[in-house]
C-alpha cells in the first residue's frame, strides 16, 4: 500500500512500514514530517516495525554542490547518463537531476529539481515519542553503521509501535 503523507492508512493493519529514498525529506515542513511518522506508526500492529530513511543533510558542506550520482544506465531501451547533485542552503537542500538520452543525437536532456528538508534525529525521535513509538534506533547507513550527525551520509530510523 502506498500513501501520501496526509493520507492515513488503515490503523493497526501492517507489520512493517517503510519510508526510504529520502521521500520523507520532500515533505513541506517539519510538522508534516511529524504527522507522517505518526500516520506510519498508527498503521502498524502492536510490535510492528517502522523504517524511515533520509539523506543526512548536515553531513554536506553548506553552499557547495555535491555530485551524488553520475552513472550510465540502460532503461527504456536506451542508453542514458544520470546525474544528481545536491547542495545545502541552511536547513534545506536543493537536489538537481539531469537525464541524458545517449541514443539521440541531441541527447534529449530532461531536468528536474526538488527542495528537501534537513531532518534531524531529534525531530524523528520527538515524533516517535509523541505517537506511541518505542525503541528508536538511528543508523548512519543501511549497513547498520552508527549515526554520526557530522559524517553519516544517511539518517535511518527504526522503531516499533508500542
Amino acid at each position: 500500500v502506498v500513501r501520501a503523507f496526509d493520507q492515513p492508512a488503515e490503523a493497526g493493519k501492517f507489520d512493517a512500514v517503510i519510508c526510504v529514498g529520502n521521500s520523507l525529506a520532500l515533505a513541506e515542513d517539519l510538522p508534516v514530517v511529524h504527522a507522517a511518522l505518526g500516520q506510519m506508526l498508527a498503521a502498524l500492529r502492536p510490535g510492528g516495525i517502522c523504517i524511515a530513511g533520509v539523506l543526512n543533510l548536515w553531513s554536506l558542506p553548506p553552499g557547495t554542490t555535491v555530485w551524488q550520482k553520475c552513472m550510465r544506465v540502460d532503461y527504456q531501451r536506451a542508453d542514458h547518463i544520470l546525474l544528481k547533485s545536491i547542495h545545502r542552503c541552511g536547513d534545506q537542500g536543493h537536489v538537481s537531476f539531469v537525464d541524458l538520452d545517449l541514443s539521440r543525437p541531441d541527447l534529449s536532456p530532461r531536468y528536474d529539481a526538488a527542495e528537501v528538508l534537513g531532518i534531524e534525529a531529534d525531530d524523528m525521535r520527538a515524533a516517535v515519542d509523541a505517537h506511541g513509538g518505542v525503541e528508536p534506533v538511528f543508523y548512519g547507513s543501511f549497513r547498520f553503521e552508527p549515526y554520526d550527525p557530522q559524517d553519516s551520509g544517511d539518517l535511518i530510523l527504526t522503531c516499533r509501535r508500542a
